[in-house]
């Protein structure tokens, strides 16, 4: 089972825990413990994702134009676009 389903199925026990009839320490005991894993699991895949090969962070990311530039008149064309 992949950790977001772990953590997907944890929220809902945990929203489900007040419902569920358990004593007040216990109940208190099953959120502490169900919230200390899910903060381990998310973090586990935060170390994961961040030192991947894939970079999460970086979504948005400056490319470099794929033709050269030429500024006309104080505007910025395509070479292939002349103004005439």
């Amino acid at each position: 089972m992949s950790k977001i389903w772990v953590i997907t199925l944890l929220g809902l026990f945990i929203a489900l825990i007040p419902f569920l009839g358990f004593p007040g320490s216990v109940r208190t005991i099953l959120i502490v413990l169900s919230g200390l894993f899910v903060a381990v699991l998310s973090f586990k895949m935060f170390v994961e994702m961040r030192y991947a090969n894939t970079s999460f962070m970086n979504v948005f990311r400056e490319e470099k134009p794929s033709m050269p530039l030429k500024v006309d008149g104080g505007i910025t064309v395509p070479s292939s676009e002349k103004r005439a």
